[in-house]
């Protein structure tokens, strides 16, 4: 017999219950015998699909979020869950197309999202220059050191060492001791041979005691590659100096 909707109830904070206490393999059984007495139990079928999203089980929660489609109309959250969903199992290109499709209408609310989607869906499709202009567009309407970042570890992909330390200069302007932007900010002065700058970088991470295990490893892995340079030498002895008194 169906379940009433008396019946329902318990059952949904049951599913509730099971979730909130990470007993996943339950919750999703009374979700799922919810769903399967109610097609159209939006509460069920949403929650369920988070439980799903939330551990990393993308295809099943696609398939949900899909279903939900379906159930209560078109909802922009859904279809960039959905688009993410697609990403996370390497359908890039099927990401791309819900993230670009005309027929959704973006609210403000979704636009940073969106941009940062689409950039890294591009860069999975090849067209890193594509992902440096999402980055761009997202970096006008949502500035941030992370967004900057992302730019900079693309540019250095493509060997623009010069284009990437003026972006991590704009990074730092936001967030002046954001670490992973001085960290390759310096990398990108190594490249260019540009020690001195190099040096006044790591100076600064080590006055402010910052992490510095990546920036060693740049160093080390720099002397590996091209041989002794005095100046590299020096700043590692900084480094040294630096560890005896942590």
């Amino acid at each position: 017999m169906p379940i009433t909707q008396i019946e329902k109830q318990p059952l949904l904070r049951k599913a509730r219950w099971y979730s909130d206490r990470n007993r996943t393999y339950k919750a999703c059984r009374c979700y799922l015998q919810l769903i399967q007495e109610d097609g159209n139990s939006i509460e069920a079928i949403e929650e369920l699909a988070l439980l799903y999203y939330d551990r990393g089980d993308y295809e099943l929660a696609e398939i949900c979020f899909k279903h939900l489609l379906t159930v209560s109309g078109s909802r922009p959250d859904v279809f960039l869950r959905i688009a993410y969903c697609n990403f996370q199992t390497g359908f890039y290109s099927q990401a791309k197309r819900i993230l670009l499709d005309p027929s959704i209408e973006w609210a403000d609310d979704y636009i940073e999202e969106l941009l940062l989607n689409l950039s890294q869906c591009e860069l999975q499709l090849g067209d890193p220059i594509q992902a440096l202009k999402f980055l761009k567009k997202l970096n006008i309407s949502h500035p941030s050191p992370l967004y900057y970042l992302l730019q900079a570890e693309i540019l250095e992909s493509l060997s623009l060492f010069t284009a990437a330390i003026e972006i991590c200069r704009k990074g730092l302007q936001r967030d002046p001791y954001f670490d992973d932007l001085l960290v390759i900010k310096a990398r990108m002065h190594l490249e260019l041979r540009e020690f001195d700058r190099a040096k006044k970088i790591y100076l600064k991470m080590i006055q402010n005691q910052l992490f510095l295990g990546e920036a060693r490893y740049d160093i080390e892995e720099y002397l590996h590659l091209n041989g002794s340079v005095t100046e590299l030498e020096e700043i590692l002895k900084y480094f040294d100096d630096t560890l005896e008194f942590i």
